[in-house]
């Protein structure tokens, strides 16, 4: 029997991509939700697996790039359910949205980090994947079309994001700013 391979990972990590990406190869994972095969996504990421029983993963994306993806998933009912797990106040976090980014993608990864055989960059460490997976992956991923205008909670769009930058984050909060851009190294991101 297959062991069920989970991916942790941070809300608009790629999580998407590679559960479309491992349901190519056949898998059979779910995004956000378990399948038969396991399992990608940020829902996954405070469950504590047995690890000889199931591929555990986490996977990690450029903190700026998610940040500017997430703009519209603060308030929602997933956001709610990260703050309680990382145990922040949520009416805390709604006092600067980039702050509040910043303290989930730190959060969340290193918690992530608690639990999970590996860690890879969704961007350039596909390879760090397909060496904890029985059959590999194969060349050519999936064909999917990603957000660059993502739709607020009345289902109209909000136009694309503007470009972050550091200098930006360290605005909102120094001292996030400083926590994610360790974090960030540790995965090998470089922050200018």
């Amino acid at each position: 029997m297959k062991k069920p391979i989970v991916i942790k990972a941070c809300p608009c990590s790629g999580t998407r991509y590679i559960s479309a990406y491992l349901n190519k190869a056949g898998y059979r994972v779910g995004h956000e939700s378990y399948q038969i095969g396991g399992m990608v996504g940020y829902p996954a990421t405070p469950i504590k697996f047995d690890l000889e029983q199931v591929i555990v993963g986490h996977q990690v994306r450029h903190p700026i790039r998610v940040i500017e993806s997430s703009h519209t998933f603060t308030g929602s009912v997933a956001w709610k359910r990260m703050c309680a797990f990382v145990r922040v106040s949520e009416s805390w976090l709604a006092k600067n949205d980039l702050q509040s980014l910043m303290m989930i993608w730190v959060l969340w990864n290193e918690l992530a980090d608690e639990s999970c055989s590996f860690t890879y960059r969704v961007e350039d460490q596909l390879h760090i994947l397909n060496e904890h997976l029985p059959k590999p992956l194969p060349e050519e991923g999936p064909s999917i079309t990603t957000n660059t205008h993502r739709l607020g909670r009345d289902g109209k769009p909000t136009g694309k994001v503007p470009d972050l930058t550091m200098d930006m984050l360290e605005e909102a909060s120094p001292e996030w700013a400083a926590r994610l851009r360790d974090l960030a190294l540790k995965y090998g991101y470089g922050l200018s």
